[in-house]
């Protein structure tokens, strides 16, 4: 056998390698392994037609991998301005959207970050409100009462009750979600200001409850004051008077002075019943329709039979209707009904047992009239 220097061992490993390379590369082992090398017998001229194969492998590889390269720097290049046009996006929507966001530490439950929008809800300056703890601060809620941190919720969107510097309070739409920021686990709070809608909600209750013509309760709002009042004298076994007033004459005002003058009457009615009330008297009082009203009134002691309430609006109605400017006189007739806490009835049992002595009144009246 003959001896071989170490240039061409290392020449034949870094053939072997090139070729191994180009078999991957070019599927080219079938040629590989066809070749028949007779290392021992390498001549110079042999020797340079592998080295320029191998240079040749290498230019490739080496032209390969910076072809790669440049493909992921380019595509990294392009992830990262993808990155920074959607951080600039995100900064600039945190600071111009119209609905409040805080970012809170989930462990410490402090303030991180908070935009305009939430800054002139809480109303403070943004260096007064990051570092404070949410609890207390912007949020009723106690320390322990979270409903992500400590009651498990993955999301949050509810009517609460957000807290102002000032002491005052704003009804808000609440949304809290509990995501990662940065490797921090943190909470993105969500406020709407509820203010207006609350104030038309109040705004178009009232109308539901008001007789537009008088200004008092209407049936609706009168019955649930009742309701309540009657379950509540039943717990605290106290006594409540249910009075029945009706317009005597107020067809004969229509169909003899016209409707105008009629709904004068109704609003003079509802005036007189008014004047004649006492906070210290009156639990409520409303137009039930038409000529028909009604009032609920504390417990007193009475007059020869006679509610003080009714004492005074007989007597305000005698003055009215004393008036020369007057062109009809004013009649109302009265039933009267008696919650009693030792025998309680239901509201309903309480308006018929008033709306049946009222027209048993009427009916009086009327008799009287007639016969005199």
């Amino acid at each position: 056998m003959i001896d071989k220097s170490r240039f061409e061992v290392c020449a034949v490993i870094v053939i072997c390698l090139i070729v191994f390379a180009l078999s991957v590369y070019f599927d080219l082992a079938r040629m590989i392994f066809g070749l028949s090398l007779r290392y021992q017998y390498l001549q110079f001229g042999e020797l340079f037609i592998f080295l320029l194969i191998v240079a040749c492998g290498i230019s490739y590889l080496g032209i390969r991998q910076m072809v790669m390269l440049r493909r992921e720097v380019a595509e990294r290049k392009r992830i990262e301005a993808a990155l920074k046009e959607s951080e600039q996006y995100a900064t600039a929507l945190f600071q111009t959207m119209q609905t409040g966001m805080v970012v809170i530490d989930r462990q410490s439950h402090c303030i991180l970050d908070v935009n305009p929008a939430a800054r002139e809800m809480i109303g403070v300056d943004r260096e007064k409100i990051i570092g404070r703890k949410c609890h207390n601060f912007i949020c009723p809620k106690s320390l322990g009462e979270c409903p992500i941190t400590d009651q498990g919720q993955l999301i949050d969107r509810s009517e609460r009750i957000l807290l102002r510097a000032d002491g005052t309070q704003m009804p808000v739409l609440k949304s809290v979600i509990a995501t990662t920021l940065r490797g921090r686990l943190c909470l993105i709070e969500t406020f709407t200001d509820l203010t207006e809608r609350k104030a038309l909600e109040e705004q178009l209750k009232e109308l539901s409850l008001t007789d537009d013509m008088t200004g008092i309760s209407n049936r609706r709002g009168f019955m649930q004051l009742a309701e309540k009042q009657i379950l509540l004298a039943e717990r605290l076994k106290c006594e409540l008077y249910l009075i029945f007033a009706d317009i005597d004459n107020l067809k004969w005002i229509n169909d003899t002075l016209g409707h105008d003058m009629g709904d004068e009457a109704i609003c003079e009615t509802a005036q007189l019943i008014c004047c004649s009330l006492r906070r210290a008297d009156l639990v409520g009082c409303g137009r039930l329709g038409g000529d028909e009203f009604a009032m609920l009134l504390t417990s007193v002691t009475e007059v020869q039979g006679e509610h003080p309430v009714l004492e005074r609006i007989k007597k305000k109605q005698r003055e009215f209707n004393a008036r020369p400017d007057r062109s009809y006189q004013l009649g109302i007739s009265f039933g009267k009904a008696r919650y009693d806490p030792e025998n309680p009835c239901t509201l309903e049992q309480l308006v018929a047992e008033a709306d049946q002595k009222m027209y048993e009144c009427k009916r009086s009246r009327k008799a009287k009239n007639d016969g005199g």
